[in-house]
């Protein structure tokens, strides 16, 4: 719950807020319970999956309930309302959340902040994001040893030149985030322990073997560790 939690106090306060996704409903829910926030239009592409928070909302106290709207469609499609402040979009891959902002780019840059955690597709994920030039804030959440990253999108705002995105990404930004690495995220240290321990177990399981497959693996193991260190001694200030 760690990562709903830290989604929904991401979001702004807010008049409207689009939930893309919302399925079970938890987001939107969390939403509405906020004061600063007054309407929450919760969206799925499967009316069985908004049915959840359907019936969530009848056993939800009035005020709250009276805040959230339903509305099943794809994305960002025909949504009727003819703005909003915020959009989230999570619990999605990284090239579904891409495409849903793709197809109705003219309707979602309207709004000040998109609020966006994918769950895979990281890397090519953040090197959209780039293309955007706008200004981009990142948080990382470590819940049952999954790391999940989120986003805060400014679409409206230039990106500044000490932002991590203002500039392209190498491999190891795209795939680590250049803002948490910039910043030295706490969490992002235990993802860059593991990764290593990872990579480090991997060389002691291959010592010893000399197939054609086990040099490959041996050899992207050393590469991907070499790239660790590298990344470390740059964003430790020793590069």
């Amino acid at each position: 719950m760690q990562r709903l939690q830290t989604l929904i106090r991401l979001v702004p306060p807010s008049k409207r807020v689009i939930d893309v996704g919302a399925d079970h409903g938890l987001v939107s829910l969390g939403l509405a319970e906020r004061e600063d926030i007054q309407q929450v239009l919760a969206t799925d592409i499967s009316s069985a999956s908004l049915s959840k928070l359907e019936e969530a909302l009848k056993r939800t106290n009035p005020p709250i309930r009276e805040k959230i709207t339903l509305f099943v469609t794809d994305g960002l499609q025909d949504i009727p309302w003819s703005s909003a402040d915020a959009i989230v979009i999570a619990g999605m891959g990284g090239p579904l959340i891409t495409r849903i902002l793709r197809d109705s780019f003219a309707f979602a840059k309207n709004a000040k902040t998109w609020v966006l955690s994918p769950q895979s597709g990281i890397a090519a994920f953040r090197h959209f994001l780039q293309t955007l030039s706008c200004r981009i804030e990142e948080d990382l959440v470590e819940e049952d040893g999954k790391w999940y990253p989120l986003f805060l999108v400014f679409p409206q705002e230039a990106c500044p030149e000490g932002n991590g995105y203002a500039f392209s990404l190498t491999e190891q930004e795209a795939e680590y985030g250049p803002e948490l690495l910039r910043k030295r995220h706490p969490v992002l240290e235990k993802q860059l322990i593991r990764d290593e321990k990872h990579w480090q177990s991997l060389l002691i399981h291959l010592e010893g073997k000399s197939s054609p497959a086990a040099a490959k693996r041996r050899e992207e193991a050393e590469r991907a560790l070499r790239a660790l260190q590298r990344l470390r001694k740059r964003y430790d200030g020793n590069e």
